[in-house]
Parts: C-alpha cells; structure tokens; sequence
C-alpha cells in the first residue's frame, strides 16, 4: 500500500501547477500548517472497536467536492463516499462525469500492547 506525505503531495501539486478548490458547500480553510477542505456530512453511521480496530465498521457520504485546476485541464470530484469494513478501506466519487472506485486506500491494525 502507497502512502504519500504532505510535503510530497505538495511537491506533485507544485509540478503540475495545480490548484485546488473546494466545491460548495465544501469549503477550503487554512491555518499555519497549510490548507485543507471541510466537507458537511450528509449521513453516516460507524460502530468502532476500540480493542481491535480492523473490527470496526461503517460508512458515510460528505457533501461538496474538490475541484483540481491545472494548465493541461480542470477536474471535479463531487460525491465522495466512504466504507470501512473487515479492516479495509475504500471510497468512490464522481470525477466529472465518471464514477470512480478506490478500495484498500487504509488498512485498520490493532494497537500494540
């Protein structure tokens, strides 16, 4: 499984020149650690499992999307939605008009003693 730091998600913004917005009602906030977007939660229900996380389970949709502008074109995520079941999770979303799916994007371990 891949996993990206702030600093090097950046630095791939920065090379494709790209910026990104939040769609309404998304909004972008920003503080002294940088940027980020809130989404309001449309709905959403979790049962967690604090003793062992990859019991957990749940799901939920936001409102409002992300927009990424770059010199080459724009795209538009909207309609994101998330799962967490059996340790795993995964996610689809609207990029334009094209539905897209991502699974085992976390993987939920249990704490070490």
């Amino acid at each position: 499984m891949a996993s990206i730091s702030a600093r090097a998600a950046q630095a791939l913004l920065d090379r494709f020149q790209a910026e990104v917005e939040a769609v309404a009602p998304a909004r972008l906030v920003r503080d002294t650690q940088g940027g980020a977007i809130r989404f309001p939660v449309r709905s959403g229900q979790v049962a967690p499992c604090l003793a062992d996380p990859r019991r957990a389970h749940g799901d939920g949709l936001v409102d409002g999307g992300v927009r990424i502008r770059t010199p080459e074109g724009t795209v538009r995520v909207t309609d994101l939605a998330g799962v967490l079941q059996d340790g795993l999770a995964s996610g689809k979303a609207v990029a334009d008009t094209v539905p897209a799916h991502v699974t085992a994007e976390g993987v939920c371990t249990p704490p070490k003693a």
